[in-house]
């Protein structure tokens, strides 16, 4: 009788604390798995978006359009920095990723145009990539609908190095990603679809240096 007493409580502690855990529910799970196969077309997905990133006494908002297909991906970014437009690329067909870095400013003779390029290792997944998995990388989160969205907010990162708030916002209608707010350690960050188109080339995601000229290689 006494052993069974122990595992009756054993088995009580044990619900408890899956029911701590447990703290995102199956219908936010269901919104997010429901958006990620909306946004993963086989023909492509193009996206505009306005990337803006801010410290306390700082601002800077970046222009990205980003194209994904299977494996493959491609991220055009332009910002004004210092006066001056400096447009940069990341990209990745499937066997290779490429990095465009440009020089900040026009007289800057310590740094040159660099092109990098280095195997692909494990599963590419780019800065401007939607994480549609969120409810692994948060303890919390909640759910309401506001102006034809559903808004989610996720608390408690299980990383440190995670921010520790994060807001998505999903079309209703149609379940394609709106945006993403993340805040923590005094940084901020909004990344909004100001378009979605569905059906990219595969010639977007060839790598052809004729279009960096000027640029250093390096290939690790």
């Amino acid at each position: 009788m006494e052993k069974l007493k122990k595992l009756i409580f054993l088995m009580a502690l044990t619900l408890v604390s899956v029911a701590s855990q447990a703290q995102i529910s199956q219908e936010i799970i269901n919104v997010l798995h429901k958006s990620q196969a909306a946004m993963e077309n086989p023909a492509g997905v193009e996206m505009d978006m306005n990337v803006k990133a801010g410290l306390a006494v700082f601002s800077m908002t970046t222009y990205v359009t980003t194209y994904s297909k299977g494996d493959k991906s491609l991220a055009r970014i332009s910002l004004k920095i210092l006066g001056r437009e400096a447009k940069s690329e990341v990209g990745c067909d499937g066997k290779q990723e490429w990095k465009y870095k440009p020089r900040i400013k026009a007289g800057d003779v310590d740094r040159q145009d660099t092109l990098y390029i280095t195997p692909v290792k494990g599963k590419s997944k780019g800065d401007y990539t939607i994480d549609f998995g969120l409810d692994k990388e948060y303890k919390k989160a909640t759910m309401k609908e506001k102006d034809g969205r559903y808004e989610i907010t996720f608390t408690e990162p299980r990383d440190s190095e995670m921010p520790k708030k994060t807001i998505m916002r999903i079309n209703k209608s149609n379940y394609h990603f709106y945006e993403i707010e993340s805040k923590g350690g005094g940084v901020s960050m909004r990344m909004t679809a100001t378009k979605i188109k569905f059906g990219v080339s595969d010639d977007l995601f060839k790598l052809d240096l004729k279009k960096y000229p000027g640029a250093v290689v390096v290939r690790k």
